[in-house]
């Protein structure tokens, strides 16, 4: 499977910048544009009443993301990938990934980061990561911190019936074994 386009979405973490790598990977071995995207997001609250942010600490917000998507695209080009693009993007970050993936039909793949956060954390503020899972338009392989270097030597896919899981395990077994993974599919 050759990906026309991959979207990395970037939050500048060290989570982010491990995906942002393995994007990039996978762009050099496909011939594949990287669409690096950054979503910010203030609350409403941010903008009215008591506990309004000033203008000047929003534009400095601002400000810092610009920078922050301008130095991901410099790294994705010292690691070798031809093609990068980029979108600053302000809302709820999930939902900007996954519209700017469901607006963009040449989307075959969505790298992302994961952070890890569990317990009390993950149950107030949720996970981008897990709603991007819930709601893209195209596959999305997670990349937790730790991930090591290609080639992958296992894949977790979950399994149901439909058409679009079994191109998902097409996807992995690639994806595990450049090359030649079986299928093995009951």
């Amino acid at each position: 499977m050759a990906f026309q386009r991959i979207l990395c979405p970037v939050d500048f973490s060290p989570g982010s910048q491990q995906a942002m790598r393995i994007a990039a990977e996978l762009a050099n071995e496909h011939d594949a544009e990287l669409a690096l995207l950054h979503a910010w997001y203030l609350p409403p609250v941010a903008f009215s009443g008591e506990y309004m942010y000033p203008a000047d600490v929003v534009q400095q917000l601002s400000d810092e993301a610009q920078r922050g998507i301008e130095a991901a695209v410099a790294e994705a080009r010292a690691l070798g990938v031809r093609r990068v693009t980029s979108q600053l993007l302000s809302g709820v970050p999930w939902q900007q990934i996954v519209d700017a993936a469901r607006r963009d039909p040449a989307v075959g793949l969505i790298v992302i980061g994961t952070h890890g956060r569990s317990g009390l954390a993950r149950v107030l503020l949720g996970s981008v990561a897990e709603m991007v899972v819930r709601h893209a338009p195209c596959p999305v392989m997670t990349v937790p911190l730790d991930t090591r270097p290609r080639p992958f030597s296992h894949v977790v896919r979950p399994v149901d019936p439909s058409a679009r899981s079994h191109d998902a395990i097409d996807l992995a077994a690639r994806l595990a074994q450049p090359g030649g993974a079986e299928d093995r599919r009951p």
